[in-house]
């Protein structure tokens, strides 16, 4: 069977040609979770968490997501982050 035109235009997904830098994809990808990190900092402070707790949960929280995966690199990172991120109350 030939194929036409217009079969090459609904295949066309199958191909993609994007150009994809794996070191830029992974550097976005942990800049992302640490921004995220950042949110779930501020959310848990708003909500009157002490830092001890939202290093505990949020760790609990990240060790979840990447079960299946193992831990990702900015995952030592995370008391850093917080500590950076959370401003005591006054």
């Amino acid at each position: 069977m030939k194929k036409s035109s217009k079969d090459s235009f609904f295949l066309s997904y199958m191909k993609p040609n994007i150009n994809v830098n794996p070191k830029e994809e992974k550097e976005k990808f942990t800049n992302m979770y640490i921004e995220e990190i950042k949110r779930r900092t501020k959310i848990f402070q708003e909500l009157n968490y002490d830092r001890r707790h939202i290093k505990k949960r949020i760790k609990q929280n990240i060790r979840w997501e990447f079960e299946l995966l193992g831990l990702p690199e900015f995952y030592n990172l995370i008391d850093k982050i917080i500590d950076q991120t959370y401003t005591p109350k006054r």
